[in-house]
This record gives C-alpha cells, sequence and structure tokens, in this order.
C-alpha cells in the first residue's frame, strides 16, 4: 500500500459518502504543514497494519483493513485510505460511517485536530463567508499554510461558467457544477474569487476534477458555509 501524500487534484471520494470527511483532509493537504501533519499521524504499527492518532482521541485507531471502495490518491490506496478508515472509528464505529448520513467539515476538522473550528454562514453578517476568501484573502492563505484546513460547504447544485487548472494546465471557460450539499477544499483564496477541489476527483461528471475558480460574484451563490480548523499541529499538543 502505497503511504504517501501526493497531489490534492488526484485524490477521489470513491463510493463513499464522506465529502466532508475527505474534504477536510484534502484542506489540510493543501500546505506543506498540513500535509507533515496528516504523514505524522500514521504510524507502521509493529503487528502489522497502521495506526492512526487524531488529536480528539487519547488512543490511535488501528487499520489493517482499508474500504475497497474508498477515497484514493492517484488511483491508489494509500495515506488517504488509512486516514479514512481510522476516521470511521471515531463515530458510531465502521458500520454507523458506512450509512453515510453526512456531516459538516467543521465536526471532522475537530475530530482531526482537537481543536476548536471557526464555522460561518453565508447569511452571517457582512457576507462572512465571500468577505473571509476575498476581503480576508491574505489572511485566508495564511491560515492554509499555517496547517488549518479551510472548506467550502454548498446547500444546492449550481451550474455556471469558469476556469479549471488541471495538472499544471489552465482550461478556461468550462462549464461545470457546484453539487449541492457537498463540500470543497480551498486551495487559495484572491480578492476576486477562491480555487476550489471537490473530493470527488479526476473525471467526475460534476467538473472534471482539478482546481476550480469560483468567481466572487459566484460563492454566495455556490456556497453555504465556511469552515476553518485549528492548526493541524494542535492534533500533537493534547496531553492524555
Amino acid at each position: 500500500m502505497n503511504g504517501g501524500i501526493p497531489r490534492i487534484d488526484t485524490a477521489e471520494q470513491g463510493g463513499l459518502g464522506d465529502c466532508w470527511v475527505l474534504a477536510s483532509f484534502l484542506g489540510f493537504q493543501a500546505s506543506e504543514k498540513g500535509r507533515e501533519g496528516l504523514a505524522k499521524m500514521i504510524t507502521p504499527s509493529a503487528g502489522g497494519g497502521y495506526d492512526v492518532k487524531f488529536g480528539s482521541n487519547c488512543k490511535p485507531f488501528h487499520v489493517d483493513k482499508v474500504y475497497g471502495e474508498g477515497a484514493r490518491f492517484a488511483g491508489n490506496q494509500g495515506a488517504i485510505s488509512i486516514l479514512e478508515s481510522a476516521y470511521s472509528q471515531t463515530g458510531g464505529g465502521a458500520a454507523a460511517y458506512l450509512m453515510c448520513v453526512g456531516g459538516f467539515a467543521f465536526m471532522s476538522q475537530q475530530i482531526i485536530t482537537g481543536g476548536e473550528s471557526e464555522h460561518h454562514l453565508v447569511a452571517s453578517p457582512g457576507n462572512k463567508v465571500r468577505d473571509q476568501v476575498t476581503q480576508d484573502h491574505e489572511k485566508t492563505n495564511a491560515l492554509i499554510a499555517e496547517g488549518r484546513s479551510v472548506v467550502l460547504g454548498t446547500m444546492k447544485d449550481m451550474t455556471f461558467t469558469t476556469d479549471v487548472m488541471r495538472n499544471g494546465s489552465l482550461s478556461r471557460d468550462e462549464t461545470v457544477k457546484t453539487l449541492g450539499m457537498h463540500q470543497y477544499a480551498v486551495t487559495k483564496a484572491t480578492p476576486d474569487g477562491v480555487w476550489v477541489v471537490n473530493p470527488w476527483g479526476p473525471g467526475n461528471p460534476a467538473d472534471r476534477g482539478g482546481e476550480i475558480w469560483i468567481p466572487k460574484e459566484q460563492i454566495n451563490h455556490s456556497f453555504s458555509d465556511i469552515a476553518i480548523s485549528a492548526p493541524i499541529s494542535t492534533a500533537f499538543e493534547r496531553q492524555c
């Protein structure tokens, strides 16, 4: 099993409805500190398999088998699959997780780091979501760089024309869809909009994968809330 943390836009959610979890992991993966933190959470077990330590739990979760239809990076079941399998043990157990009842990114972020996440709705006074990723774009990028996961959530499907970055190549004026009741990891914020990644990954029917450009005027149409995690370093500071 390949245990590396590859490029963010090669992630594929697979057959489980756990976008809120995968988007949180991808949000951490958007920075060097985040990638280092995710890798640090996984250690080989002496008896085989892996042990995964999240910030919200004193004891690690043992993983000796990942979900066959679960998450992948670049087509391989590796670090993201191990993290997903470990996360499934944090709540009602693997059986409950497989029911895929859904959730919000701020919930999974808090389990991963053990720290509090910020959570703001589009309806918040002053257009908090749009302002966070445009007017406050430098702050948002600094938060990502220090190893925080920033995730945008949706309420309904929205189809529009935009640019998409795939494998370092920019494709302009593509018709894409942001999916309802879904979560997207933020990779970079600018004064004019934000770049996001859909956990569904390469070739998906909504946007075919890659980093998707969301213009400023589209943000409040496509997204309903924003979740900003504690730094991933918080996961290693807990004294049990």
